[in-house]
């Protein structure tokens, strides 16, 4: 069984009771991104569209012949994705146990 504690940004754990840093809202700042579009599109192909990272590559190279790509390639999507600073978010359990039925 694994446990998951919560880290800081660099990845170093923090003490039980110390709490992930948190700032106010900016609803211009949409770091990682560059702006809402390059967002949009991600949260697009990646969660809603569900898109295979082959698909996303060739959509963005279609992209890229018209002068418009948001991102290089899959990689550069998911990769900013990742970068995407999470604080605040509550953390949750799920156990699940396999009968072999």
């Amino acid at each position: 069984m694994s446990s998951a504690r919560p880290c800081d940004r660099h990845g170093n754990f923090l003490n039980e009771d110390e709490q992930l840093p948190t700032k106010p809202h900016d609803p211009t700042d949409w770091t990682p991104f560059v702006d809402q579009q390059q967002f949009e599109t991600a949260e697009f192909l990646f969660k809603r569209a569900q898109m295979s990272a082959g698909n996303i590559d060739q959509l963005l190279q279609l992209w890229v012949a018209s002068g418009e790509a948001l991102f290089a390639n899959h990689t550069d999507l998911y990769d900013t994705i990742d970068a995407i600073p999470v604080g605040g978010v509550p953390w949750q359990n799920l156990s699940v146990t396999y009968t072999g039925l």
